[in-house]
């Protein structure tokens, strides 16, 4: 099993998190587990262009460990009773209802950031509004999920 990653550090711009240096991420197939500001977190690599992906970590089924889930491609399997995700869409490849949260993700100086306060409270999804899209000050558009 991945090992634990807690870091608390804020980017100096408001609602983004420190989340973990990019050469800290297990490669793929493997996830990472992260904790930050209360939340158990999983950080899965995917292949472009879909970049980074970060989601809670526990499944909707059973809360079983989503970042020592099996990834293939986009989708990672539970490893507690199979239930996979398409984690490029954040649905249940059983039921389009059934989803897990993910959220905002930015690369910045060899870190990845991740938008913790976007994270809709009581949906159990997490929705990224259009106007939250944002372009980093270099111009460069981060990653948006």
């Amino acid at each position: 099993m991945p090992q634990a990653q807690t870091t608390p550090n804020q980017e100096p711009q408001a609602g983004w998190t420190r989340l973990i240096d990019l050469k800290r991420l297990n490669p793929p197939p493997a996830g990472t587990f992260v904790s930050a500001d209360g939340r158990e977190l999983a950080v899965f690599a995917l292949p472009d262009p879909h970049g980074i992906v970060v989601i809670d970590n526990a499944c909707p089924h059973a809360h079983g460990n989503l970042s020592g889930g099996t990834l293939e491609g986009t989708v990672v399997e539970c490893p507690w009773h199979q239930w996979r995700f398409d984690l490029s869409r954040g649905v249940c490849l059983h039921s389009d209802a059934i989803r897990v949260r993910k959220y905002a993700t930015r690369v910045r100086d060899g870190a990845l950031f991740v938008r913790l306060a976007d994270r809709k409270k009581g949906s159990g999804v997490f929705v990224l509004e259009k106007q939250d899209r944002e372009t980093d000050q270099d111009g460069e558009r981060g990653q948006v999920d």
